[in-house]
């Protein structure tokens, strides 16, 4: 019987390592917040935008910015991680001053540190100006490659993978069960005096 609850917490141990292992290879710095909101229409330009992501973006590899109905910039070309938040979760960007009514479009691309993955996403807000119904929601998708600062994608040149930790612990289970099997299928021996 002992037998059996040592194996059954060897298995508990190792599905609890591939989960520390799995979770974080699965974050990905994904839009969570932004001040203006996804489709929300201000009556004044603001001076800046900001948003929040769910993951942590890489200040040197990730980019924010903002553009008109056009295509033409409407940011200052200053978008960064934001030090001054303790989480280094945020992005700002600051706005060209004397921006017109219209419906601006606030473009990001993002890399995470931990494992390298890459979100390419969009909104959009109006000024004095409602924001179509297909923009009025954030739009994250994860792609392999990196993003210009004008916006257009680039070749992937390299893979963002990491080693997917799911088939090592599947094997890792199937060996742990395997000899839990065997364990419990051996006869007892007696013990000589």
């Amino acid at each position: 019987m002992h037998t059996v609850r040592r194996m059954l917490a060897g298995v508990a141990g190792v599905a609890g390592l591939a989960a520390l292992t799995i979770l974080p290879a699965l974050a990905h710095a994904h839009y969570a917040s932004s001040d203006p909101a996804a489709g929300a229409t201000v009556t004044a330009a603001p001076k800046q935008v900001k948003v929040v992501f769910g993951e942590e973006p890489s200040p040197s590899k990730s980019t924010i910015m903002v553009v008109d109905a056009t295509g033409s910039r409407a940011d200052a070309g200053d978008g960064k991680v934001d030090q001054s938040d303790p989480d280094r979760k945020t992005m700002v960007v600051s706005l060209k001053s004397g921006l017109g009514n219209g419906v601006y479009s606030v473009k990001y691309h993002t890399v995470t540190e931990d494992d390298g993955g890459i979100v390419d996403g969009q909104f959009s807000f109006g000024v004095n100006a409602p924001v179509p119904a297909g923009q009025a929601k954030a739009q994250d998708k994860e792609s392999g490659g990196d993003m210009a600062a004008g916006g257009k994608e680039l070749p992937n040149t390299g893979s963002a993978d990491v080693l997917n930790p799911l088939p090592l612990l599947l094997a890792g289970l199937l060996l742990l069960g395997g000899g839990a099997v065997l364990r419990l299928r051996r006869p007892a021996y007696s013990q000589r005096p």
